[in-house]
């Protein structure tokens, strides 16, 4: 995400987390964090909590996320916008491109 494009604002500092499923991988939050020239830049602390917020109140509305197994993985904004339908893989800690589902099958045709 390029946010450099507002007329008299520079950003100064832009952050990315991923709120994901600890035990599958599942992405349940991206999380970005932008500052403009002039504002003040967030601890990391203060956006996980604000990260984490955002995830639960998303949960409330999706069934299949599991608020005990939610944990933070934070990546550089540029990681995040490589990847399609991301997901983290749990042993190494990374976001990762989730595998596409095999190529939709042809219904079986007979001639007539």
């Amino acid at each position: 995400m390029h946010f450099d494009h507002s007329p008299g604002l520079r950003v100064i500092d832009h952050q990315a987390c991923v709120v994901f499923d600890r035990d599958t991988g599942n992405v349940a939050h991206i999380h970005d964090s932008i500052t403009f020239e002039g504002g003040e830049m967030p601890s990391r602390e203060a956006i996980e909590a604000r990260a984490m917020e955002l995830a639960r109140q998303f949960a409330a509305e999706r069934p299949g996320i599991d608020l005990d197994r939610l944990d933070i993985l934070h990546v550089s904004p540029e990681e995040v916008e490589e990847v399609m339908v991301p997901r983290v893989d749990v042993q190494a800690r990374k976001l990762v491109q989730q595998p596409r589902p095999g190529p939709m099958q042809e219904p079986n045709r007979e001639a007539p």
